[in-house]
Order: structure tokens, then sequence, then C-alpha cells
């Protein structure tokens, strides 16, 4: 009689997982079934085959666990009932296509699982690109998803929700990560995209320049041109501009933020921390142009600055580069950050200061919160500035 039990893979992941799999076993012979769950392994009960509560997602995993074992016992209960052979190549053809479900639930589990491990900004996003799958077409099953079925929804994407070639590329690609995980949890053998291009995103500025950021500072100037919400979000972006700090990061930035050193009997203003996106400290001068920008009176816990959400900010900006009359192909936060790399380069700045300055993780700890370092990014951030 076919017996089976989850095992662990002994081959490990880059991350030092284990995949969770089923051994079936048949008159000696075995095959072996992922369920698409990795696990360290001392998160792992070989006896319980249950993953602990030391794992972050372990009620999820366990979830699923459960789920392949129901799905298992049913196969073996219905061939004794019907008196059938069970093999273990339809056991675990069993497996698989019982496992097949609806795109939408896996999707759901899936943000479940990675809820813990991915930015809440992604998720919103994954939420977003969901929302516009289920739009498409309601119902969908995983094993419906074909080259047909991308094409059309590409189709739909551009004709029906009338977006561009980038967001067209950001909405497969989302269904493309959705496939590849369900070929990771064993519901398909492969994922249809093998056959199927996504349509690389045209290349964007890389940066402003000089005259172009000049362009905006005489645009803020101009504040009678600007909405208060419009205004808000361009001293935002060029305080980007000359601190090379990103979006994310300038939400969470405080007035208390901004600290002061002494050197050689003169004060400087700068601002230290982690960045959200990878945890890499940065460590950063403010140039005169900076604090122009600033309102170091303000309560020390009061934001920086005034910050809208991405959508939002990028609508101001749209605007602004109009009346600002400049020629971009995308106007975005990043742009900013990128543009202050490329005028500190320009001005002769040393690449390593730039760096620490915009928390790449090259930048060894210890260099950028030292006096020594400080006073490096000073000599060569602010007494090099243009």
């Amino acid at each position: 009689m076919l017996s089976y039990k989850f095992i662990l893979q002994s081959a490990k992941d880059k991350n030092g997982n284990h995949t969770i799999m089923i051994m079936a076993t048949y008159k000696r012979n075995r095959k072996y079934f992922s369920i698409g769950q990795s696990v360290k392994t001392e998160h792992w009960n070989p006896q319980t085959c249950k993953v602990n509560s030391k794992d972050k997602a372990y009620v999820y995993k366990n979830s699923i666990i459960s789920a392949y074992d129901n799905i298992a016992k049913d196969t073996i209960l219905k061939c004794l009932v019907n008196k059938k052979t069970l093999s273990l190549n339809v056991f675990i053809e069993a497996l698989k296509n019982n496992a097949s479900e609806e795109l939408s639930e896996f999707a759901l589990d899936l943000h479940d699982s990675k809820a813990l491990s991915i930015r809440k900004a992604t998720l919103i996003n994954y939420e977003h690109q969901l929302n516009k799958l289920t739009a498409f077409k309601k119902n969908i099953n995983i094993l419906d998803v074909d080259i047909k079925f991308i094409n059309d929804y590409a189709y739909w994407l551009k004709e029906t929700r009338k977006n561009n070639e980038s967001t067209v590329s950001k909405s497969l690609t989302y269904l493309r990560m959705l496939l590849n995980e369900a070929v990771k949890a064993g519901i398909i053998d492969k994922s249809p995209f093998i056959n199927f291009r996504i349509k690389a995103i045209a290349t964007r500025d890389e940066s402003l320049s000089i005259a172009q950021v000049l362009e905006l500072e005489k645009l803020r100037k101009k504040r009678e041109k600007l909405t208060q919400n419009e205004f808000d979000t361009l001293k935002a972006f060029l305080f980007s501009c000359y601190t090379g700090i990103s979006f994310g990061d300038l939400r969470v930035l405080l007035t208390k933020d901004v600290k002061t050193i002494e050197l050689e009997e003169k004060e400087y203003f700068y601002i230290t921390n982690e960045r959200l996106k990878t945890t890499t400290p940065y460590t950063v001068p403010l140039t005169k142009k900076a604090l122009d920008l600033i309102n170091l009176n303000a309560i020390p816990k009061a934001p920086l600055f005034k910050m809208f959400v991405n959508q939002v900010t990028n609508r101001h900006l749209k605007r602004i580069a109009k009346k600002a009359g400049i020629i971009v192909n995308h106007m975005s936060f990043h742009l900013a950050r990128h543009t202050y790399g490329t005028i500190n380069l320009n001005a002769g700045a040393d690449q390593k200061a730039i760096m620490a300055a915009m928390g790449h993780k090259s930048i060894k700890v210890n260099d950028i919160y030292s006096r020594v370092q400080l006073e490096f990014l000073v000599k060569e951030l602010i007494n090099k500035e243009r």
C-alpha cells in the first residue's frame, strides 16, 4: 500500500532553508513532490511534520501542509473505496491536480506569506495588481493561464485600461511572479512566460541637469504659480536633489534628525540615519541650498517636509515639470536621488563620499559614523558645492 510523509529536502537554498517535500513510497520505490514552502531545520519538527512558532510564517506554512495532507488522505481513501491500485504517478498527479486553485486565492495566500518580509508599499502594489487581474476576469484558475490569456490580458491593459507600456510591463511582471510561485508549489509544471517576453521598459532620464534644477528653483521662488501641495512637493524634491535622500526616507525624517557638528570653529548641519529600504546607514552634510528648504525652528518631532503618497506625489511632479518648462521622460524622486550623485560627481567630489551620503552598501558602517568620515564628507560635499 502506498504511504507518504512530509520531509525536508537535504539541499539548502541561498537563505539556508530546506524545501518541504511529500515523499511517497510504494513497493520500495519513491517519488517526491514539493509543496512550495521552505523552512530552516531548527524551525521544523520531524515528529509532528509541522513548522514551529520560531518561523514568522509558521501558521501559513502549516495550513499549506494540512491542505496537502488532506489531499493525500482523500486520494488514498478514494482508491481504497473504489478498490483501485494507487501508483506513485497517479498519487503525484492527484496532488498536482487537486492543488490547482483560483489565481486570486493563491495570490492572497502568497501576499499573506510575504507580508512580514516585504515593504508595505510593495504589498499595496501587489494588491493593486491583483485587483487588475480580477477586473479583467473573475474566477481565474491557475491551470487556465496560458499564452493566449497573457496576450489577452496585455491587450486589455492597453486598450481598456489605457495603461502605458511601463505600466503594462509591471502588471505582467506581477502575473509572472505568481506563476513562478505556482511552479514552486507544484501546481503547474512550468510557467507560460517561458514562451512570452515582457517588453522592456523604455530607458528613463538618469538625472536632471544643473540647468533644470535651477529652473525648478526659479519656479519655487514664483510661489504664486504653484498650488500649496505642489509647493510642498517641490521643496521636498529639491531637498532630495541636494541630499540624495530617497522619497521613502524623506517621509520619516523629523526636525530632530538634523544634527550639528563643529569643524575648524565652524558649525555644519548634517543628517545621519538608515535607509528604510536596505537598512544601510547614510550620512549627508546639508548645503546652504538644502538648509534653505527646511525650518530648523519647528518642534523637534515635526516632519521635515509635508509628504504625500507616491501616486499623488508623481502627479504633483508632472505638473511642476510642465510649469518649469522641463522635459523629462518621467519625473520622480528617484530622478532627484540620481541628480544628487551626478551633480557632485561633476563637481569633482570623491565617489566614496557620494556613496556614503547616499547610503550605498559598499561603504563601511564604522566609516560613516566616525568624525573623520564626517569631516571628509563636509570637505567633499559642502566645500565643492555648485
